[in-house]
């Protein structure tokens, strides 16, 4: 499956590959091929190469066979040193990511994953030429993609003369799941009710300085008594932290014994 004149199997991605119906069965794979794979490779952000059917080829099977992408990273010296037998230096080292690859399930069990990985290797050899590059990284997506890429390079005697292969498996994303008007309004208010029951009979910061705060029978917060007499439980407490003794108004019109307005 070689194409005419050229020493590698895939060609970049066109605009029209990305409605060609490809399916490998995993959806992350497909939903990039086919939302975003053209997108990032005009920006430059990966590059997409695509391997597609020949005119020899079976009729059944589809136009794209499958993809891969090339990208630059970084990656610790400390993690290639092992792998190249040779002294690095302490700071991030410059790779090659191959972080997408994905066969058609009606192509697979053709070994076309393994061509495409040689492909890529084969593509970041001649790029090392031109630009520095210390290795190679393989996302692999889950255990079976680790386990094929360590498989191929091991059969290869020297895929890639003085470059390292590394292979890691990346951890899936989490989604956040998407919570309803009812459900977040409930859980406001749970969140509310927890903080009040720990700040109750508490001294909090307001304004500067440390007040106690109070509570009525229901066990809500009294905002007037708050306000007007800063304490029910407790003389308020200064910055310094001397206890100072409220107005004897004041602390009538905390047992209900006096008008808050001052009228004698």
């Amino acid at each position: 499956m070689t194409q005419s004149g050229s020493p590698y199997i895939t060609t970049q991605i066109e605009p029209e590959d990305a409605s060609s119906g490809f399916s490998c069965g995993k959806h992350p794979l497909d939903d990039y091929f086919k939302r975003h794979a053209v997108p990032n490779d005009r920006a430059g952000i990966g590059r997409v190469y695509v391997l597609r059917r020949l005119d020899d080829d079976p009729p059944e099977l589809p136009r794209v066979l499958g993809y891969y992408t090339l990208s630059m990273a970084l990656a610790e010296s400390a993690q290639l040193a092992p792998v190249v037998a040779k002294k690095l230096p302490k700071y991030p080292m410059p790779v090659a990511l191959i972080g997408r690859l994905a066969i058609d399930r009606r192509a697979q069990r053709r070994r076309l994953g393994e061509a495409l990985l040689l492909d890529a290797l084969r593509r970041v050899v001649d790029a090392a030429a031109i630009v520095g590059c210390t290795g190679i990284v393989v996302d692999a997506k889950d255990e079976d993609a680790e386990r094929s890429t360590r498989r191929t390079t091991s059969r290869q005697s020297r895929p890639t003369p003085g470059l390292a292969v590394c292979s890691y498996r990346s951890r899936p994303r989490r989604h956040r799941s998407r919570m309803s008007s009812s459900a977040k309004a409930e859980r406001q208010q749970v969140l509310v009710e927890k903080t009040r029951r720990k700040t109750r009979g508490k001294i909090l910061p307001r304004r500067g300085r440390s007040v106690r705060t109070t509570t009525d029978v229901s066990g809500r917060r009294d905002p007037l008594t708050h306000r007007d007499c800063k304490a029910t439980r407790g003389s308020p407490v200064s910055r310094s932290g001397s206890r100072k003794s409220l107005p004897d108004a004041c602390q009538k019109f905390s047992h209900g014994t006096a008008d808050p307005r001052g009228s004698s």
